[in-house]
């Protein structure tokens, strides 16, 4: 851990602290986020530099308050369809899904099924947000290791046929009545 850059450090710590099978043990300590005042335009820059987080993490803009607690969520595509100037306040959704640092992996699996999230933002008990788990993170968590180990299912190859000329093809063949 000494040989490890400062901030890396801290993530790694904070990760160590929680069991592997809770929520805190899981998630992305990773994530996007700015304040309710926070145009849609300025939103979407922080997302477009935040190259090195999973595209998973990157659904849903986390909005924070002065005391960085869990003030809302806003999805990329509410972003997008928005006008520049427009502030996250007015488009963010005020009271998001969330989930405790202690929550274990089944309750962390359930919500996210029901909720269809791609993500899900971990919150102390002041609700400030700790870090994020994708769908991928509880899906890797939750599928047999002798599964992972498997190789992986070829991809489909859709044959592509050369567009004909209908004129040169027979004529289709009519049932009798």
């Amino acid at each position: 851990l000494e040989l490890m850059p400062g901030p890396q450090r801290t993530k790694v710590i904070t990760l160590m602290g929680f069991n592997p099978d809770s929520a805190g043990g899981l998630m992305n300590v990773d994530f996007v986020s700015c304040a309710a005042s926070t145009t849609a335009g300025t939103a979407l820059a922080l997302i477009a530099g935040a190259t090195t987080i999973q595209p998973e993490a990157l659904v849903k803009m986390h909005v924070l308050d002065e005391d960085n607690r869990l003030a809302g969520v806003v999805s990329v595509i509410d972003l997008l369809q928005a006008e520049p100037g427009q502030t996250v306040e007015a488009l963010m959704d005020c009271d998001p899904i969330r989930i405790g640092a202690e929550a274990d992996l089944t309750d962390v699996a359930l919500l996210m099924a029901d909720f269809n999230l791609y993500s899900i933002p971990v919150v102390d008990g002041q609700d400030r947000v700790l870090g994020v788990v994708t769908v991928d993170d509880v899906l890797e968590a939750t599928i047999p290791e002798d599964w992972r180990r498997r190789e992986p299912a070829p991809r489909p190859v859709r044959e592509i046929t050369p567009p004909h000329d209908d004129r040169d093809a027979p004529a289709p063949e009519s049932e009798a009545p």
